[in-house]
């Protein structure tokens, strides 16, 4: 009764995952209800008409396809729900080094509440997958030494209209197959220090950044990225970025420096 009511509101309220569990118990009912009414049939042994026949079929139809219909639907939302869960576990494991990250407000809550359980978890050793270590902080806390585009480059960098920052470039691990398991990208300072502002792994994303940057054209350990760069002061950067290699726990650095000034459709 109560998943039949909402219906009032509409089929998307209707089938909001919040009220999951009782579109479930919905089904339930349903289920329980038609076996119920098979039993009594068939132990009065009376046979059903062809229009009760036909109703039956044609409700069990209806209810098929929008089922199938609201499945199809949130198996788009759980995707997306779980590409925002790994980027946000991402950015928690980065924090030591990018405290400021605007992925972090993907936790729905204020991101400084998310920093401090994050490192109180960490002190305790409770927090899985666990803060990266100081060692490998420091490191890309430098300005990377000049590099040859054997651990890859990082060929371009421009903000869009809604002020993404969309990145392209290569990334390897030396020796290795694959890509890295991470990208941490920074600006250089005056004394030759990088300040990391996003991490990501590496890979194509969102359509219009494949169109914009000719994903045909780029090899297989290339990346096209949009992230959120809010954290950066709005004045002329160079960008510089390390690929990272998680179970080593050491940066290499990825050739090439990108000049950019925040502000949408600007870059150099």
């Amino acid at each position: 009764m109560t998943a039949a009511g909402r219906l009032g509101f509409g089929p998307n309220s209707a089938i909001a995952p919040r009220y999951g569990p009782v579109t479930v118990f919905c089904y339930i009912a349903i289920a329980g209800l038609a076996l119920c009414i098979y039993s009594k049939l068939s132990t009065q042994k009376k046979i059903l008409s062809r229009t009760a026949i036909f109703c039956t079929g044609a409700a069990a139809g209806i209810l098929a396809i929008a089922w199938f219909n609201a499945f199809n639907r949130q198996l788009i939302v759980l995707k997306e729900i779980r590409e925002e869960r790994k980027r946000l576990a991402l950015a928690v494991q980065w924090i030591p080094a990018i405290p400021d990250n605007p992925e972090l407000k993907l936790g729905k809550i204020p991101p400084a509440t998310i920093v401090d359980k994050a490192r109180s978890l960490s002190r305790r050793d409770l927090l899985r997958p666990r803060l990266v270590g100081e060692a490998l902080v420091s490191q890309v806390q430098r300005e990377p030494p000049s590099a040859d585009s054997s651990n890859g480059t990082l060929q371009a960098a421009f903000f869009n209209e809604s002020g993404k920052l969309l990145m392209t470039g290569i990334a390897r691990i030396p020796n290795q197959r694959g890509k890295p398991d991470c990208v941490v990208v920074g600006y250089v300072t005056e004394d030759h220090r990088l300040i990391p502002f996003a991490v990501f792994r590496p890979k194509f994303e969102r359509l219009e950044a494949k169109e914009r940057f000719r994903v045909d054209d780029l090899p297989s350990d290339g990346f096209a990225v949009a992230v959120d760069a809010s954290n950066l002061p709005k004045e002329a950067l160079v960008l510089r970025a390390w690929s990272i290699d998680m179970a080593q726990q050491t940066g290499f650095p990825l050739a090439g420096s990108i000049s950019v000034h925040y502000g949408p459709n600007e870059s150099f």
